[in-house]
């Protein structure tokens, strides 16, 4: 940091290919910097790789009075925070269960990829695919935060097993805000008739509300600077710059007072010292005028 510091100071002294003076790179090295210091610290929280997740992540931040920031890369969408407001806008997000899981549906888990798969494995896959799905679709409901679904299929009965009847168990966490009970039979319904041979006295459901942990911090409102609204974390920089410009601007006025002072006192001088010169030379010839002419009498005379 220092030697980048120096690299600036050196470069603003031996702009445009000349050496300045003091009073010149001064006040350009301040302008660079304040411009550096208003760079804005902003910290990375999430990369989401859907634009329907970022907007939802920026959306919940905003509502929460967090201004979040977004740019693209070749691994997805960066969300970045302001660093004094990282803290709180993790807090909001884990609160709303952002990003949203990504589900694996029936048709991404069973892509041919050219190898035979047994039995056992074609039905672990179906299972895991369905339970996807079922997760998928109570995730969409407003209100919840998390959603599973653990599935058993029937199996027939064998020689040397007993026949085993379908089953569900549903784990939903929502926001305790807004409660399920009320579509609670729906979801028992909805369930049921997904999974073949399921009947409701064997689906249970697990409603449990979100905790809420530390409520985020309530943004302050933002503070009026020469008639605009400036945001709270921004207005120590913004104060700093207005500070460091009116600085840099009195700085400039006074090297440019002190040059035209020391400018304007050269040409005194000079005007001075060439009267000066004029007086002397004026007072040598009055000398030399009586001289000559007294010497003009005495040679008519003789």
């Amino acid at each position: 940091m220092l030697r980048r510091l120096m690299v600036l100071v050196h470069a603003c002294r031996r702009l445009g290919g000349r050496r300045l003076g003091r009073g010149r790179w001064l006040p350009l090295l301040f302008a660079c910097l304040t411009t550096l210091s208003a760079c804005s610290s902003d910290v990375n929280i999430l990369t989401v790789t859907s634009e329907s997740d970022a907007n939802e992540v920026m959306s919940s931040l905003l509502n929460n009075g967090i201004t979040p920031s977004r740019s693209t890369t070749k691994t997805g969408i960066v969300i970045a925070v302001p660093s004094s407001a990282m803290a709180n806008a993790l807090e909001v997000l884990r609160q709303a269960g952002l990003p949203r899981e990504r589900f694996e549906g029936l048709g991404k888990t069973f892509q041919k990829e050219g190898m035979i798969s047994s039995p056992v494995e074609e039905r672990a896959l179906y299972v895991h695919a369905l339970s996807q799905e079922l997760a998928n679709t109570l995730s969409k409901i407003d209100g919840v935060v998390v959603a599973r679904v653990h599935l058993v299929l029937p199996e027939a009965a064998g020689v040397d097993r007993v026949a085993t009847p379908a089953k569900a168990g549903v784990f939903i966490k929502y926001h305790a805000d807004q409660p399920l009970d009320a579509v609670l039979p729906q979801l028992r319904t909805m369930i049921t008739h997904a999974i073949p041979g399921l009947t409701a006295d064997n689906v249970s459901v697990a409603l449990v509300p979100a905790t809420t942990g530390k409520e985020p911090v309530k943004p302050t409102p933002g503070k009026d600077i020469m008639g605009v609204t400036v945001a709270p974390e921004s207005v120590a920089k913004m104060e700093f710059i207005i500070g460091g410009l009116l600085l840099a601007a009195l700085v400039s006025i006074g090297a440019g007072g002190l040059f035209w002072w020391r400018h304007g006192r050269g040409r005194t001088e000079a005007r001075q010292d060439k009267n000066s010169g004029k007086g002397k030379d004026g007072e040598a010839g009055k000398t030399a005028t009586p001289a000559s002419g007294n010497q003009d009498r005495e040679a008519s005379r003789v």
